[in-house]
C-alpha cells in the first residue's frame, strides 16, 4: 500500500523539522505524481482509492492471495485526514482487542 498525500508531509508532524525553514523546499518534496504507469510497468495489478468506498471495494483484492502478481493499492489522502486516521488508528490499538478501527470509523476519515 501506497499512501499518497502529495509530498513529504509527515515531517511536518515531527518535532524539530516542523520549524524547519527549508522543509518546504528540500524535505516534504510536493508534488503531483502518481504511481500508476511506473507501477503497471513493472509488471504490478495497480490499484487506486481517492475515497473510503474504493478503498473497500479494492481492499479484498488487495489482501488476497489468488493474485500471480504483486499488487499496489496507492491510497490517495492529504495530512490531515492522514493525521486524524493515525490518532484513530492509535486509539485502536490502546483501546480495542482486535486492533482494527471499524468500517465507519475508516469512512469518516478517508472521505
Amino acid at each position: 500500500m501506497l499512501n499518497n498525500n502529495g509530498g513529504g508531509e509527515i515531517f511536518h508532524i515531527l518535532p524539530g523539522l516542523n520549524r524547519s525553514e527549508v522543509l518546504n523546499e528540500y524535505i516534504t518534496a510536493a508534488h503531483a505524481t502518481e504511481a500508476g504507469s511506473w507501477a503497471q510497468q513493472q509488471g504490478f495489478i495497480y490499484l487506486s482509492a481517492r475515497n473510503a468506498e474504493e478503498l473497500q471495494r479494492h481492499l479484498p483484492q488487495f489482501i488476497g492471495m489468488e493474485s500471480e502478481k504483486p499488487v499496489l493499492l496507492e491510497v490517495f489522502t492529504s495530512i490531515e485526514k492522514k493525521r486524524r486516521t493515525d490518532k484513530i488508528l492509535l486509539s485502536s490499538t490502546k483501546n480495542k482487542k482486535n486492533n482494527v478501527p471499524d468500517k465507519w470509523t475508516l469512512r469518516m476519515n478517508l472521505s
